[in-house]
């Protein structure tokens, strides 16, 4: 209930954000910025790599141990952040267009960066199933998002203005888990603990679910990174103006599977018979919830996006009908992160992201050049 009401304010939000920024931009300018969210969301799951999945994990099994996790957590996630950092500036300098686009670039990393912060303390939350703390840092989150988004947008400040409004708001997410983790679950200060073993350890359970999560998100964002290189900044633009769409139906399966993660590592554990027999009765009410969503994308696509971006977006309305399909395997498929995490068999997961990930990038490369933007959404 707490992820679902967080859900419906946030993502309304979220959705509203995005298209403020899409009809104060224009098609080419929020194409550069898509880019930019792209590229960055990808370098954020590299850091990651899984590793806050599997502090749910491990803190759903012994919640007393959380101190002892989080304070051997502490200086991996530091690491990681800063090596990720400067890969990232390597990578995102040959392939920005312009010195605004690196300066983006560099912002949003910085952004994106302190997010995998912020929600390692959230994991905590998250394991021990405290789901009010995440819905309010959700929809908070936003609300600072959105106030300091108008500010950039009013004062002309372009893509790296936009860019320092999300590293404002991410700062302030980091900045409430912490006060939220300090306040209820510890006593005292967490000391950093080095602990190699330990390392390898999470290294070892996380990679799997990293390595898909990264497949994952560079899955999302396939069609934008390719349409960059292949097309113009103004397909880009409609095309993620359309997939925006698509990315807020998705958070509803992604909400609604978080919380159901710590109940599936326990079952796991005590009876898989009675996992498959919950994971059966989810499947069907999620697909319950796709349908009509999914019928609702396809014969509204002209009124939703003329309503919500405007007549300049008016390309996009049959690429939102061709990605309304995604919306009934969506749903599904938001479910098996948490469940080959819970059973403890990632790598099923790891080889079907892959799978997927190739299947898009060899679609995009050989429709994009025939459609456009269009065959983007086809992939």
């Amino acid at each position: 209930l707490f992820g679902v009401a967080g859900e419906a304010v946030g993502g309304a939000m979220s959705f509203l954000i995005v298209i403020l920024i899409a009809r104060d931009l224009g098609a080419d300018t929020f194409g550069l910025f898509a880019f930019v969210l792209a590229l960055t969301s990808i370098f954020q799951l590299v850091a990651d790599f899984g590793l806050t999945n599997i502090i749910v994990k491990e803190i759903s099994r012994a919640k007393s141990d959380t101190v002892k996790v989080i304070s051997a957590v502490k200086p991996l996630v530091w690491l990681f952040t800063l090596v990720i950092l400067l890969v990232l500036l390597a990578v995102g300098y040959p392939l920005a267009k312009t010195q605004e686009v690196f300066y983006a670039i560099v912002v949003m990393g910085a952004a994106v960066l302190i997010t995998f912060h912020a929600v390692v303390y959230g994991s905590v939350c998250r394991a021990h199933e405290d789901m009010g703390y995440n819905a309010i840092a959700f929809v908070s989150h936003k609300f600072v998002l959105l106030a300091a988004v108008l500010l950039a947008l009013d004062q002309k400040l372009g893509i790296v203005g936009v860019a320092g409004a999300y590293l404002i708001a991410n700062m302030y997410q980091w900045a409430y888990f912490y006060w939220v983790f300090r306040k209820r679950y510890v006593d005292g200060p967490v000391r950093w603990r080095v602990d190699y073993p330990y390392w390898r350890y999470l290294i070892h359970e996380a990679f799997p679910v990293g390595i898909a999560m990264v497949f994952r998100r560079a899955n999302l964002h396939t069609g934008t990174l390719i349409l960059t290189a292949m097309s113009s900044a103004s397909a880009v633009g409609i095309f993620n103006a359309a997939y925006r769409v698509i990315q807020m139906v998705d958070m509803i399966p992604f909400t609604l599977s978080i919380p159901l993660f710590p109940p599936f590592t326990r079952m796991a554990t005590e009876s898989r018979e009675r996992l498959f027999e919950v994971l059966e009765r989810v499947m069907g009410i999620f697909m319950v919830l796709a349908a009509p969503l999914f019928t609702l994308s396809l014969l509204l696509a002209d009124r939703i996006i003329v309503t919500m971006f405007g007549d300049a977006y008016l390309d996009g309305v049959t690429t939102l009908a061709v990605l309304s399909g995604a919306v009934l395997f969506l749903f599904p498929t938001g479910l098996f992160v948490y469940l080959f995490t819970a059973m403890g068999h990632q790598r099923f997961y790891t080889v079907s992201s892959g799978i997927c990930l190739i299947i898009n990038i060899v679609a995009c490369v050989s429709l994009i050049p025939l459609f456009g933007h269009l065959g983007a959404a086809m992939a």
